[in-house]
């Protein structure tokens, strides 16, 4: 049981006879372990002691998990995700979630992940913790992190559901597709909760090329031969190619190039010769296509 302040009440069965029985509403976040992830408890909260009951088995219930990029990630780009929990037969909501890497998610994270400004959500280690912005390491139990409800977010939510906000960062390195995990709670509000509502979901995402948004790019119809009716380039014919390359001002210098003759010009600009490749900004290469 972690040092966070929970919310309990206790009660007699029989008064002056029986010893209290504590029963743990989790409403300022629960103990780490229980998103449904692997290594987690597989039914979520109701493992805790806190709740009852069969995950996903009220029916119009759910917990969804969004992520902006889709089922999509680019390593090292910060996505947004929402966790929406529904039950419209109750009055207040929580959530906990862990992204994992796929070959290993017992024991690695996938990337790192950041509460939403509005205070409705935390980010906690397995000590219990809160996690550091750089992540959950040895000195706090292990890498692995959570992110779930706050008091605030709970005393928020409202039937028949709410949604839960916040940022993941992925790995910057490509580690194979990785999942986040999530378990959805829903309940009366008491402070005492026994008949509350478990559901658990996932979402895998699969990683994407990085594309470089200064990479030069050929306009469409932008391979033009010179002094001919052809319209490919042919050999041992001159030829223009137009085209772009975001990031880079009209004064950046634009190298010539000869194929076939293995020699190379520097175009002269404002009186300097500057070497470099990368193509002017709405100008062209001219070239020639060796014969042999």
């Amino acid at each position: 049981m972690s040092n966070r302040k929970k919310y309990l009440t206790n009660f007699a069965l029989v008064a002056f006879a029986a010893a209290p029985v504590v029963i743990y509403a989790y409403s300022s976040g629960p103990d780490p372990l229980l998103s449904g992830a692997p290594g987690d408890s597989p039914t979520g909260c109701i493992a805790s002691g806190c709740h009852t009951g069969t995950p996903n088995s009220q029916a119009g219930g759910s917990v969804v998990i969004k992520a902006s990029g889709g089922s999509t990630y680019v390593p090292g780009q910060t996505q947004t995700i929402t966790v929406t929990v529904t039950d419209a037969t109750e009055k207040r909501f929580g959530f906990q979630l862990s992204a994992r890497v796929d070959s290993s998610p017992k024991t690695q994270p996938a990337g790192l992940l950041l509460a939403g400004s509005d205070g409705f959500t935390q980010v906690i280690c397995i000590d219990g913790g809160p996690a550091p912005a750089t992540g959950c390491t040895s000195k706090s139990g292990g890498p692995l992190q959570w992110i779930e409800h706050t008091g605030l977010g709970y005393l928020k939510s409202a039937a028949p559901a709410t949604t839960f906000t916040f940022t993941w960062t992925p790995p910057t390195t490509d580690v194979g597709s990785v999942t986040l995990y999530a378990a959805g709670n829903a309940g009366s509000g008491a402070d005492v909760v026994t008949g509350t509502h478990v559901f658990l979901s996932s979402l895998k995402l699969t990683p994407t090329a990085t594309t470089n948004p200064n990479a030069p790019a050929i306009t469409t119809g932008g391979v033009v031969p010179l002094n001919s009716a052809a319209t490919t380039i042919q050999s041992g014919s001159w030829f223009s190619i137009f085209g772009t390359q975001p990031g880079h001002g009209s004064d950046h210098p634009v190298e010539w190039y000869f194929p076939g003759r293995k020699q190379a010009r520097r175009h002269k600009r404002n009186g300097q010769r500057e070497a470099g490749f990368p193509v002017l900004r709405d100008a062209r290469i001219a070239g020639g296509a060796g014969s042999g």
